[in-house]
């Protein structure tokens, strides 16, 4: 990649040339940041803090504690996918951006319908039922449209990044369905 920048380089007057693609991606740039453990808990904790201003109550720490298990589980699935394939690097971005992400909207959805019952009277354990039978069956429903479409990412060459979304996707919603 050096050797075809260098190459680029000046071979048009003024302007600035970059190499992208497939092989600049998979080379890395070098440059030394945050890990994405580090990036995660930090995308958690601001979740948290927007989560706690919202619900204005622990239920806040419903999202976070499902985070932590399915991104886990998730990257404990990667681990065994990398000794029968290649897995690309972005895959661990993917884990982390489906994980926050998924675990916030699935846990807002239930969380909401829950209290929606408990408003309307409903004793704690029938809230639950209700909640379950319905926002659960839309979180499980969600979590395999997510993860039909994730399926779609087979096709490119990051095929890696498609299984573990799809891992992901289907870790997240399986627990919520069965409760």
């Amino acid at each position: 990649m050096d050797a075809v920048a260098a190459a680029l380089h000046g071979a048009v007057p003024g302007a600035r040339v970059s190499v992208t693609g497939l092989p600049a991606l998979t080379t890395g740039s070098g440059a030394k940041g945050p890990g994405v453990l580090t990036e995660t808990l930090l995308g958690a904790l601001g979740a948290l803090v927007v989560l706690a201003f919202v619900f204005g109550s622990l239920l806040a720490l419903v999202p976070c504690s499902r985070l932590g298990a399915s991104i886990l589980t998730t990257f404990l699935i990667v681990l065994g996918m990398t000794t029968f394939t290649n897995v690309s690097f972005l895959t661990q971005y993917l884990i982390a951006l489906i994980g926050l992400g998924v675990a916030v909207d699935y846990s807002l959805l239930m969380v909401t319908r829950w209290r929606e019952e408990r408003a309307r009277g409903a004793g704690n354990d029938s809230a639950v039922i209700a909640a379950m039978s319905t926002a659960g069956q839309a979180i499980g429903f969600s979590g395999v449209t997510v993860a039909v479409g994730l399926a779609a990412l087979i096709v490119l060459p990051v095929r890696s990044c498609a299984a573990s979304g799809m891992a992901e996707s289907s870790s997240r919603w399986a627990p919520s369905a069965s409760r």
